[in-house]
């Protein structure tokens, strides 16, 4: 870190003599680690704003705490360790490519096709889509941020010219680009439940986190679609498409990955 705190050597040696002092001043001037607890975030906070990984502000609010309490900092690393060594953590990340190679085959599109099919003819049905949409992307990818990147450009111009304002438009994307992290199969609950059990003393089943998250998922959806629709009333029928059965069907087909009609097998 300290040979990234700067270009130049002069300022690296000046982060290596502030880094030695502030080190020295823990250590031995006599002054209890509670009343530098404060002071040493003030000094992470600076180093954060100066262009410090957010990584070291996480870990080292970590480490802050326990020595300012008096606590042993050495189950940190070793609490690292243990996570990297899990079996199952190697496999997250391809719940990620999956959600990225979703987004660049084109099933997004796809599936904003199938939802504006079977629901764009409600009252909100631009917003009832996007929170459908979203939710349903989300809980593959696990991530909402690609679920933003790869709907936004898609849903953002079909809000606007329903009518819905520019800032409840980014704000219906972003909030329901992360509903879909309640259900399954979404990376974060996977993630907690590993961390979690990890310490051997409680073990948690992953079935059990997305059984638990599941009504509350469900309950989110609902309230966001009502929003919608209060506040499609506004908008009128901007937006809304009417409801055809071939449409739906054919949306619906194409969805699943096939590109010929149905008509045509």
């Amino acid at each position: 870190m300290i040979w990234n705190a700067s270009e130049k050597w002069c300022w690296r040696a000046v982060t290596l003599v502030l880094s030695a002092g502030f080190i020295g001043l823990a250590l031995f001037s006599g002054v209890p680690p509670e009343k530098l607890r404060w002071p040493a975030m003030i000094v992470l906070a600076i180093a954060v704003f100066l262009g410090a990984p957010i990584f070291t502000a996480l870990g080292g609010i970590a480490l802050i705490m326990l020595w300012s309490a008096g606590e042993p900092v050495s189950p940190v690393p070793l609490k690292h360790y243990q996570l990297t060594v899990n079996a199952t953590l190697p496999s997250l990340p391809l719940f990620t490519l999956a959600g990225y190679f979703l987004a660049e085959g084109g099933a997004a599109k796809r599936l904003v096709r199938l939802f504006q099919a079977w629901f764009g003819s409600l009252r909100g049905g631009p917003a009832i889509v996007t929170t459908l949409v979203c939710a349903f992307f989300t809980s593959f990818t696990g991530a909402s941020g690609a679920t933003i990147l790869a709907l936004g450009g898609v849903l953002m111009p079909v809000l606007l010219a329903a009518r819905y304002s520019e800032r409840s438009s980014l704000g219906l994307l972003t909030g329901a680009g992360s509903l879909g992290m309640l259900f399954p199969p979404c990376l974060p609950p996977i993630l907690y439940a590993i961390i979690a059990s990890s310490g051997g003393q409680v073990s948690i089943s992953i079935k059990e986190i997305f059984l638990g998250g599941f009504l509350p998922g469900v309950l989110l959806v609902v309230l966001t679609g009502w929003w919608g629709i209060r506040i499609g009333k506004r908008a009128g029928d901007a937006g809304r498409t009417p409801f055809v059965a071939s449409e739906a069907w054919t949306a619906t087909w194409a969805a699943n990955g096939n590109c010929s009609s149905p008509s045509s097998r």
